[in-house]
């Protein structure tokens, strides 16, 4: 993406025709600009230009910038080596959803390392916000905000993505498990969608059977444990069962929560645990599920009416037994409509995602004669 001047912007639309605009912004990696940021951005423009109009202060904004792999989008951004001001646009809001916004971009921009300054500018009142360093929401002034603006110094040759390492933010209950007990994390807009359809369909029902299902990295982990916590964090009893062993981090998770509102298990001792306490039960890694062992979790959350969650990728099999269990298909059969499914996006590394989704295709035929190729049911790759 190319660092823009925001007057050069607006010109632009107001003076090129439409098939020209798709080119110009093309050029500087703007990929989409809705009608109503396009209104903010010029009312934004308008008020500032009153008090200082010196059009050299406009240079150097990203309009639109997304962290690479990510996906977390800022409406306008401009950085130096020292300082970084986000300011957001929008048409009316509520200050509680300025505020949070703003936090959540807090969070995204302090790994630059950088000074933060952020804004958020409403076009319908006119008004100016800024995020305090105590995480308040004040009213500020198109003043405060040109004396910012002024500071910083757009002549710089640091391509922004440098000052982002998606690393950062892909934060695993089990790599990084004390973030995610600290809650340093943001859901992706789609899974704080799918979050709430989850939370709003079920909060007066029991008995019902949901699933969860997606690819390598698109952040399901992470979503069924935020899922999770929320429950435990409303008081409500949440038991854990993986189709696997524990690690380091389910283990830490474990000890958080000692008043028992959150417990993971693994499947092997499935038929010691009464599940009469819980009021949500969720099975992770479900693919790989025995169906004796789906029979007993089906009947036992049917019998105490417990809510039930199912997380699975379809094509993520260990062994060729496992590819010939019917247990999705049993479980789709059952499962109401309130099912969620996220994209086969993958947000780690892009290369070895890439390698995963093809490994993991049983539809082409190279792939799998190297899948049939293992040892204890590990394929063996030679020449990678």
């Amino acid at each position: 993406m190319k660092k823009i001047n925001c007057i050069s912007l607006m010109k632009i639309y107001k003076e090129i025709p439409e098939y020209d605009i798709h080119k110009y912004l093309k050029y500087y990696g703007i990929t989409c600009l809705k009608t109503h940021e396009i209104t903010c951005i010029n009312s934004l423009l308008s008020n500032l230009l009153t008090i200082k109009d010196e059009i050299y202060i406009y240079d150097g904004f990203y309009v639109g910038y997304k962290i690479p792999q990510i996906g977390k989008e800022f409406d306008l951004i401009k950085f130096d080596n020292d300082r970084i001001l986000n300011i957001e646009v929008k048409t009316k809001s509520t200050e509680e959803k300025i505020r949070n916004q703003l936090i959540k971009n807090k969070y995204y921009l302090k790994f630059t390392g950088k000074l933060l300054y952020l804004f958020s500018y409403e076009s319908e009142t006119n008004t100016f916000y800024m995020l305090s360093d105590s995480d308040e929401l004040v009213v500020s002034s198109p003043q405060d905000f040109i004396l910012i603006i002024s500071k910083i110094n757009s002549n710089h040759n640091v391509d922004i993505d440098e000052i982002f390492d998606p690393s950062n933010y892909l934060v695993s209950p089990f790599n990084s498990t004390n973030r995610f007990l600290k809650k340093e994390y943001f859901l992706t807009n789609h899974q704080d969608k799918a979050k709430k359809e989850i939370l709003n369909s079920i909060i007066s029902e029991e008995g019902l059977f949901v699933t969860i299902t997606g690819g390598p990295g698109t952040g399901k982990t992470l979503f069924i444990y935020d899922l999770a916590r929320e429950y435990a964090s409303s008081n409500k009893k949440v038991l854990i069962i993986h189709c696997g062993s524990l690690n380091s981090g389910h283990l830490l998770i474990n000890s958080h929560y000692e008043n028992g509102n959150l417990k993971i298990i693994p499947i092997k001792k499935l038929r010691h645990e009464n599940f009469s306490p819980y009021n949500v039960i969720i099975v992770d890694e479900t693919q790989r599920i025995y169906p004796r062992q789906l029979e007993e979790i089906i009947s036992n959350s049917r019998e105490n009416k417990i809510i039930c969650i199912f997380s699975y990728d379809k094509n993520q099999t260990l062994s060729m037994t496992e590819e010939n269990y019917t247990t999705i298909s049993d479980i789709e059969s059952i499962a109401d409509k309130k099912s969620i499914e996220f994209s086969n996006k993958i947000r780690t590394n892009e290369e070895i995602g890439k390698f995963i989704s093809l490994l993991m295709n049983k539809k082409r035929s190279d792939v799998y004669n190297i899948r049939a190729r293992t040892h204890k049911g590990i394929p063996i790759v030679s020449g990678l």
